[in-house]
């Protein structure tokens, strides 16, 4: 897997969808692809929800649930294996997702040209 293509998945899924997708989803997946750099990515980790919580500052089990929950509907994270109890983790996975829609990201322009406007600044 590579890190800057989840990134640029993420934020074409974000574009395309921006009514459904809030900024807790993009901090809670961000936070799972960084569980899975430290780990090298492997195919399973396990997500520890009141060390989640506690992360990203949700304070309600019940937005914490939603925002897991929608990550899964979205397709950027795979339940693996539901948590037992509260001791243990809910094992995930991630999505690969191989095609990132490009029509909503700007391209980037090189120019040589100067700029057009002058800095005027004020003379004491």
């Amino acid at each position: 897997m590579n890190g800057y293509k989840l990134t640029e998945n993420w934020f074409a899924y974000m574009a395309e969808n921006s009514k459904k997708v809030e900024c807790k989803h993009t901090a809670m997946y961000f936070y799972i692809v960084e569980l899975f750099n430290k780990r090298q990515w492997v195919e399973v980790v396990g997500l520890p929800t009141d060390f989640t919580m506690s992360i990203l500052n949700i304070k309600s089990y019940k937005t914490y649930k939603k925002t897991f929950e929608d990550l899964i509907d979205f397709g950027f994270v795979k339940l693996v294996e539901k948590s037992i109890n509260q001791h243990t983790s809910n094992k995930i996975a991630l999505v690969k997702k191989d095609k990132a829609s490009s029509k909503h990201i700007p391209k980037q322009v090189e120019t040589n040209d100067q700029c057009e406007y002058s800095i005027y600044k004020q003379l004491n």
